[in-house]
């Protein structure tokens, strides 16, 4: 009977998050701890979509920083899961990343290339879908241009890509790399933020 509540309760995570509930009866086949699992990615995956509109609200996008954003998304496409990932890779991802912040604002190479070496290794060590990249980016390009948004939505957008990360299988202590990448990042770029009287 335990084992119904347990798998009733994914169910439920699932449809309040609005996903398909077959994963959910694959669940009911491996057995209560492969339905635990599946939940917690459920909701892992749910955090994540309310990070990126969270990351979305007051924001309006350049025609720019939509194309850096492609940019993005592309240079996480060519990372596949598994792979080693190139030095072509990683400086085209960090170019992409720096051009995501431009202006007074803009992090240091540094830093930059941190989080694209700490991302990309995330990213080849784990199992995210096409549709979990897509989140990440828009997290990702949250912070990158993050110098005027609050700090709660900064640690909530950061949190999200971490939650992402971490359901796709990628390592806690790689997902934590990358979360800190970022908030150095955002650290940065409040920092340069132009102060107003």
């Amino acid at each position: 009977m335990g084992k119904l509540w347990k798998i009733l309760a994914v169910v439920m995570v699932y449809v309040l998050a609005g996903l398909l509930v077959v994963p959910a009866m694959a669940a009911d086949r491996r057995g209560a701890k492969a339905g635990a699992k599946a939940g917690a990615k459920a909701g892992a995956k749910a955090g994540a979509k309310a990070g990126a509109k969270t990351a979305k609200k007051g924001t309006q996008m350049t025609p720019e920083q939509r194309a850096n954003i492609q940019k993005l998304k592309a240079d996480v496409a060519d990372i596949k899961s598994g792979s080693q990932v190139t030095q072509a890779q990683k400086d085209a991802l960090a170019a992409d990343l720096k051009d995501m912040a431009k202006g007074a604002t803009k992090p240091s190479e540094a830093s930059v290339k941190q989080l694209s070496q700490d991302l990309s290794a995330a990213i080849a060590s784990g199992n995210i879908s096409p549709e979990d990249k897509a989140k990440l980016i828009k997290d990702v390009s949250a912070v990158m241009t993050s110098a005027n948004i609050s700090e709660e939505k900064l640690n909530k957008t950061v949190e999200d890509a971490k939650a992402i990360l971490i359901a796709s299988g990628v390592t806690k202590e790689s997902a934590q790399l990358v979360a800190q990448d970022l908030k150095a990042i955002a650290a940065e770029a409040k920092k340069n933020f132009p102060s107003r009287p």
